[in-house]
């Protein structure tokens, strides 16, 4: 199923059909790290039945604990990496569903998280796949993800390249089916599959909003805690201007994009979370598919491209450094994929229509620059249905700020509205913490943690 046509709704479907008919209670689902979080909200936005969910390495160790006394169906998520080291102790679960998200993670027959994931698969009864592109031409591709699902004959890669395939090639990707076997094994890959696009769904809303979630780490995620109580601590109860409040509040969308503009111009930088789970999404983006990608600060624009770069995409800039402007011109005859475009310079004046997906790395706060954006690939000229990335940090003012441009509505006092619940709901925790540890027998000491260096970079003027 193609981007935007509803994978995770549809098995999140599959599986309370499953519980209806069949009383199943374990689902393990392994996905991309950067989709961990938005596969949580998603089975708490569309399925009404009792569910609990763990996430991660985290995640999984808390399942270990707690996760068998609970009485709804449990899901446990975390990455397709993980399994390759936990194999062992993710088989001991008597897992009812295993979902293998982004199957074309366990494309390679020979890396070990793909065998890792055949183990995992071997004694579950209800097994699937999805993918919006699980392959980019070969049809060898193909032969690991469908033997995750048990369908694909008892012959393991080695013993099946030699006997079915002709041609050699490391990893086996220049191998090719002999003819006598072609049909035998098309008809299953075609037996086991559903293929949606875009086109097909007629009833696809001519635009489509989705989120990437992703969480801040280590010294991020501590600065972006302090800076966030400070702010909240200064204004509460206080009336202030409206230049200092967005002041703080672009320091806020800075550090949950992993650096930070300091008074004296230099550029600090923090692990890069929101980059990496963004390179995560277009790594598995289809080579001749373009995508747009709205940026409002400049460091982020560098990061990217050189993550691109990375990646093996070709494309461009078009932000304030530029003098050529008609660079929009060169999307839109394929001289490259993809456009990374400051929010003002790519918002206005400009057609993209030539992609159909458009990623908001950081938007601005205005409503207006959000909209223009936006149409500069829904608009005549446009023959798909356009899917709209966010890429959201949880507990962080992306999510709030990408709430409020949705309501159009103020975007000081809302994102300050939101601060002060989750102001709220921490010192509430720290409160039952401080309960709970006083109940102990023993004091404990907090362990020393090394200290996360930070690289400073001059800001670009």
């Amino acid at each position: 199923m193609e981007q935007g046509t509803g994978k995770t709704i549809t098995i999140l479907a599959v599986v309370a059909r499953l519980l209806r008919r069949n009383s199943i209670r374990y689902v393990l689902v392994l996905t991309p790290k950067s989709v961990i979080p938005g596969w949580d909200k998603q089975i708490n936005d569309h399925l009404n039945i009792g569910t609990t969910t763990y996430q991660g390495k985290k995640g999984f160790a808390q399942f270990e604990k707690h996760g068998y006394g609970y009485n709804g169906i449990v899901f446990l998520v975390i990455n397709h990496e993980y399994i390759a080291r936990r194999v062992k102790t993710l088989a001991e679960t008597p897992w009812d569903v295993i979902i293998c998200d982004e199957s074309q993670r366990i494309k390679s027959p020979t890396s070990s998280q793909s065998k890792a994931a055949r183990k995992l698969a071997e004694n579950i009864e209800y097994k699937y796949i999805l993918s919006g592109t699980p392959t980019d031409g070969d049809e060898m591709h193909l032969w690991a993800q469908f033997k995750f699902l048990g369908v694909m004959g008892d012959q393991e890669w080695y013993w099946f390249s030699k006997s079915k395939c002709y041609g050699s090639g490391f990893g086996g990707y220049k191998k090719k089916l002999k003819v006598r076997h072609q049909k035998w094994y098309r008809d299953i890959v075609a037996k086991y599959s559903i293929r949606i696009t875009k086109k097909e769904m007629l009833d696809l809303p001519p635009t489509v909003d989705q989120a990437i979630y992703f969480e801040l780490t280590g010294q991020a995620k501590k600065a972006y805690a302090n800076m966030e109580k400070a702010f909240y601590t200064e204004f509460e109860g206080y009336e202030t201007t409206n230049e200092s409040m967005v002041t703080n509040m672009i320091r806020l969308s800075q550090l949950a994009g992993g650096h930070l503009a300091t008074d004296t111009d230099e550029m600090i930088q923090f692990e890069q979370d929101k980059l990496f789970a963004t390179l995560d999404y277009i790594r598995d983006f289809p080579k001749d598919k373009k995508i747009v990608i709205f940026v409002r600060f400049r460091e982020e624009i560098d990061l990217l491209s050189e993550g691109l770069t990375m990646l093996g995409r070709t494309h461009d800039i078009l932000d304030g450094r530029q003098k050529n402007k008609g660079i929009w011109l060169d999307f839109q005859d394929g001289k490259f994929s993809d456009i990374i475009c400051q929010s003002k310079s790519g918002g206005v004046g400009i057609e993209l229509f030539a992609s159909s997906t458009c990623i908001f790395y950081s938007s601005t706060y205005s409503y207006i620059d959000y909209a223009q954006a936006r149409d500069r690939l829904d608009r005549n000229g446009q023959e798909e249905s356009v899917n709209y990335i966010h890429l959201l940090g949880v507990n962080t003012i992306d999510i709030d700020q990408h709430n409020v441009l949705q309501d159009k509505g103020n975007q000081s006092d809302n994102i300050f509205r939101q601060m002060k619940r989750r102001m709220k709901d921490g010192e509430e925790k720290r409160g039952e913490g401080k309960r709970q540890s006083k109940s102990r027998a023993k004091k404990i000491q907090p362990s020393r943690s090394r200290k996360t260096s930070t690289r400073r970079t001059r800001a670009g003027k």
